[in-house]
């Protein structure tokens, strides 16, 4: 909204796409520069996009916080992994070395929900299972200065959340 410098009243200005105007643009810092009015288009859509894929993200984490508590007694971790294609991936570590069926299960309906809800539609997301494995072994799958690791479950009550990290840090379920 715009200011009318008559009477101090927020207005709506109406930028047409394609009408070829120039926008000057001043901020609170005194910094004036000029857009066309496509320039303004693209950079609103942007900053939309980008708060959008923001609030998805940590609807997801919300989602998979609780998730991990429904099954934290057969995890060994949990963690939330940007790929080199931009795409998410889960990972959950088994407690156990044995393949866990139902395990297995419960990640394909939760990867089956998560494709189908509205509320993701800027992210991709693939679930993977791990069985008990070493560190190092978990590294190959996660990339370590984007990661998302589950923050442990502490006292009962306590709020459930993935935390970011430089490195991963060990934090056992």
């Amino acid at each position: 909204m715009d200011r009318d410098l008559t009477t101090k009243k927020a207005v709506a200005v109406l930028l047409e796409e394609g009408s070829g105007v120039t926008v000057l643009v001043d901020t609170q810092s005194r910094h004036r520069f000029c857009l066309e009015v496509d320039q303004v288009v693209k950079a609103c859509q942007s900053f939309q996009a980008g708060y959008e894929f923001f609030q998805q993200l940590e609807d997801l984490q919300d989602l998979l916080s609780n998730w991990v508590l429904q099954y934290k007694s057969r995890l060994n971790g949990a963690y939330i992994t940007f790929r080199s294609t931009g795409d998410l991936l889960f990972v959950v570590v088994q407690k156990e070395t044995e393949r866990d069926d139902e395990l297995v299960d419960l990640l394909t309906s939760l990867d089956i929900s998560i494709a189908s809800d509205e509320r993701f539609t800027q992210l991709k997301v693939e679930v993977l299972q791990l069985p008990k494995t070493s560190r190092s072994s978990l590294d190959a799958f996660l990339s370590p200065d984007r990661v998302f690791e589950h923050a442990g479950y502490g006292e009962s009550g306590s709020q459930s959340k993935f935390i970011s990290g430089q490195r991963l840090t060990t934090i056992k379920y």
